[in-house]
């Protein structure tokens, strides 16, 4: 597994459009590998949130309002709007809804189907385990909602099986099945 530069080394990004050079000291950095890289941040961000001990949160959160919630079905609004940093990059001039941003927005609105309201009560954390038969249909441009509805198909005790449909006014945009499992059943290989 590919590891990141060690202590010492400076980073420079090359500059956005309009933005001003990106240059990142890793400083007193050792040498990480990607994940405990992003298990580094990850509990930064939920320190930062206020997370305690114990406490899952998401780094950043795609859906924005749920607007139906049953035990086998949630139904969900993404609203994208102009302010949405990666926008800026996708494409300049153009800027379209990433299609991963919208199977996030499939795979988040499961995670809140199964772990309560907010998508954060689960014990353990749930990653994507599997992605079959994704088609993307339609662009989401800034000013448009995508409607999320995630079925339930299956739940097993390695994880749960979903089917999903991410609609932009009354057109699918995007479509798949997917499946979600908490961490260490992946890790295990469960």
């Amino acid at each position: 597994m590919p590891t990141l530069p060690v202590r010492g080394t400076t980073i420079h990004g090359p500059p956005r459009t309009g933005a001003p050079s990106a240059t990142f000291d890793l400083g007193e950095a050792d040498r990480y590998t990607p994940r405990s890289l992003s298990e580094t941040r990850f509990a930064r961000a939920c320190h930062a949130a206020g997370g305690g001990h114990g406490k899952k949160c998401m780094r950043f959160r795609l859906i924005d309002q749920v607007l139906e919630r049953a035990s086998d079905r949630v139904v969900a609004v993404k609203c994208v709007t102009t302010a949405e940093e990666y926008l800026g990059d996708h494409f300049p001039g153009f800027p379209v809804f990433p299609g991963v941003m919208m199977l996030e927005a499939l795979v988040q609105a499961g995670r809140v189907l199964v772990c309560g309201s907010d998508g954060l009560d689960a014990m353990e954390p749930l990653v994507l385990a599997e992605v079959r038969n994704v088609r993307y249909s339609n662009m989401v441009r800034p000013g448009q909602n995508l409607r999320v509805e995630v079925l339930l198909r299956k739940q097993d005790p390695k994880g749960w099986d979903f089917e999903g449909v991410g609609t932009v006014d009354d057109q699918t945009a995007v479509q798949g099945r997917f499946r979600l499992a908490p961490l260490g059943k992946v890790c295990d290989g469960g």
